[in-house]
């Protein structure tokens, strides 16, 4: 299990152009709700938590991965591989002084049309976790890196697990506290993630349109129904 150094780093793998992008992003979020904090990881101890730990969250902008033969230009046909951050749980146990934050990350990977051109398809993705104080700012923030190799086939998985202590005088802050994790990205990449978001929103509000315009059709073809006047057959006497 490794272990978050809580000091400010300023290397990123990165080029400096996206260290300081994904930083910011992190920062654009100190106001952010994450609701209620997921403790689902390890077993079961009454020493462990969920209620009033420090909330882990993927940062939704940086749960993606997709590399590209050209970045810059990217298609379906020119992927090398795509990566997510699939889910994130933890949870905490807290000392005289301090918390103690486990955290588990699991990564789901595909191998894209050009990830085979250029030998062994195995690849590293950067990632970082983050510690931001109730304040939004960034106390600790480390890169690690996700290795994936596809010899055995296009889709893996992969799961890391740490554990972070954070400093704690006061518990009742413990919640306020946020580990927050998302790849590493070029402005390219981030830009990629942000185009395919609003796509999928744009189409999520299209599948919402059609479905109200579909209910209120039904609802009215009902009400034409109810207030249709009622047809009374005569039976013909006359035969």
């Amino acid at each position: 299990m490794k272990s978050l150094r809580l000091l400010a780093l300023t290397s990123c793998v990165a080029a400096l152009s996206a260290c300081n992008t994904v930083d910011g992003l992190v920062e654009d979020l100190r106001f952010t709700d994450w609701g209620a904090f997921n403790g689902k990881a390890g077993g079961k101890s009454e020493n462990f938590l969920s209620d009033g730990c420090p909330q882990a969250a993927v940062v939704p902008e940086l749960a993606n991965f997709a590399e590209f033969t050209d970045n810059a230009r990217p298609t379906t046909g020119s992927m090398v591989s795509h990566a997510e951050i699939s889910s994130i749980t933890s949870q905490c146990q807290f000392g005289p002084q301090s918390v103690t934050v486990d955290v588990k990350l699991n990564f789901e990977g595909t191998l894209g049309p050009q990830g085979r051109t250029g030998g062994q398809p195995a690849f590293s993705y950067p990632f970082f976790v983050a510690v931001t104080s109730p304040t939004g700012s960034i106390l600790a923030k480390e890169i690690f890196a996700a290795d994936m190799s596809y010899n055995s086939g296009d889709q893996q998985s992969y799961q890391e697990s740490m554990r972070q202590i954070i400093p704690l005088p006061n518990k009742d802050l413990a919640g306020s506290y946020k580990i927050l994790a998302g790849f590493q990205l070029s402005p390219e990449q981030l830009g990629y993630n942000r185009a395919a978001s609003a796509a999928d929103a744009a189409a999520a509000k299209e599948r919402a349109r059609v479905q109200r315009a579909n209910d209120d059709a039904a609802k009215k073809l009902a009400a034409d129904n109810d207030t249709a006047p009622e047809v009374i057959v005569v039976p013909d006497t006359t035969q």
